[in-house]
């Protein structure tokens, strides 16, 4: 269900950060973000009343399971009608519970775009990354012309230089700024919502550029929870015979004369399904026969998920950005386990062992058996050759037929 609510997600408020240099415009509005969680259940089936009570802190309601068109309203409703086709008939017909979450987020950059610097230019791209988040091919390929949004010095934005991994921007969205986050060079507080931009350096894998840049997050969250220091301030004398010290760890800050930044204008519309990354991170046994949904729906003991659909939207461009996302977890009955067909249909060895020893006492090729009641003879048989079987005395083969 996610722990998300539009409580836990309220933005800030407070003054923006500086305008963009080159044709700013009016302070941004504040940042609007909702999330909506909602439960689906197909009668007689019914979710037990202790997790809808734990559901409700979620301000999420329980609905008849009818049709797929009645989850995909809620979801369009939800996301301000962004997504407007998340589960289709067929999953849905299939399904006896679903579990939906949507969330939708609105923000005007606090510094904006100036459209009037925007334009085309080439934009360059490289080889798929390897399995696993592995290197990428670094050799650049020109893909088409994009729309360049640009800003001359953008005296809000922060960098982040890790050399040989990545170079990563920071960029505020209005109505966040005078909150509890750290102050740094600029003066400014951490703002509650901003994009973060990953540019990878050649040959570093995705895996490694979000760690630097993670890395950076938790020094700087450090640095905040440190209390000042009430001593004053000592002046080092570092002699030629001390160790050097510990180079710092690369930081996020503020460059004294801003940020040139040229960044696409980009949409993204990208259903996925998320069931197949679940069960490789643990939940696999939710998706198998042996799952246990006991505890949420009642009517019903033989209960999995089917699949988890989710999808994404998002648009960026000189005013700000806005993004919707939805999640629906589809439930149906679990099929009843069916024997492993073994149809000895065609010809077969058999074979007499004793377990102990491991010896074969009778080991052979049956190629026709006994006909239907009683017409023919005996089976016809291929008899083996002698080998040397584990367990048998010397001289002493298994029977053979």
């Amino acid at each position: 269900m996610g722990a998300l609510s539009a409580a836990a997600l309220g933005g800030g408020r407070g003054p923006p950060p500086p305008a963009c240099d080159g044709g700013g415009e009016s302070p941004s509005p504040p940042v609007t973000i909702t999330a909506a969680n909602s439960l689906w259940v197909r009668p007689p089936l019914a979710f037990a009343p202790s997790f809808t009570a734990r559901c409700a802190a979620l301000h999420a309601t329980a609905h008849p399971l009818t049709d797929a068109a009645t989850v995909n309203a809620w979801c369009a409703e939800s996301t301000a009608g962004r997504i407007t086709e998340l589960v289709d008939d067929g999953a849905v017909a299939a399904a006896t519970a679903i579990l939906a979450n949507a969330l939708y987020f609105k923000g005007a950059w606090a510094a904006p775009f100036n459209p009037r610097l925007s334009g085309p230019g080439d934009f360059y791209a490289t080889g798929p990354a390897t399995e696993g988040g592995g290197e990428e091919d670094a050799r650049p390929v020109l893909a088409e012309s994009v729309h360049f949004m640009t800003c001359p010095a953008n005296k809000a934005a922060r960098l982040l230089g890790v050399p040989g991994v990545c170079t990563a921007l920071r960029l505020a969205y209005g109505g966040g700024g005078g909150g509890e986050g750290e102050e740094d060079e600029g003066g400014g507080a951490s703002p509650h919502y901003e994009a973060v931009v990953i540019l990878q350096e050649a040959g570093a894998g995705v895996a490694a550029a979000l760690a630097a840049v993670e890395a950076a997050f938790e020094e700087e969250a450090a640095r905040a929870a440190r209390p000042p220091s009430t001593t004053a301030t000592a002046v080092a004398v570092v002699s030629s015979d001390d160790p050097p010290s510990a180079p710092s760890p690369p930081a996020w800050h503020r460059p004294p004369a801003g940020v040139h930044i040229r960044l696409p204008a980009f949409t993204v519309d990208a259903p996925s399904s998320l069931g197949p990354d679940l069960a490789a991170v643990g939940m696999g046994a939710a998706f198998g026969e042996g799952a246990d949904f006991s505890a949420m729906l009642t009517g019903s003991t033989s209960t999995s998920i089917s699949e988890v659909a989710h999808r994404v939207w998002i648009e960026s461009d000189e005013a700000g950005t806005e993004a919707a996302a939805a999640t629906a977890v589809m439930m149906v009955r679990s099929m009843l386990a069916v024997p492993v067909p073994f149809h000895a249909d065609r010809p077969f060895l058999f074979g007499v062992r004793h377990g102990a020893s491991g010896a074969w006492l009778f080991l052979g090729r049956v190629w026709a058996p006994r006909a239907w009641k009683g017409g023919g003879g005996g089976g016809v048989a291929e008899r083996s050759s002698a080998v040397p079987v584990p367990g048998c005395s010397a001289g002493a083969g298994p029977a053979v037929m």
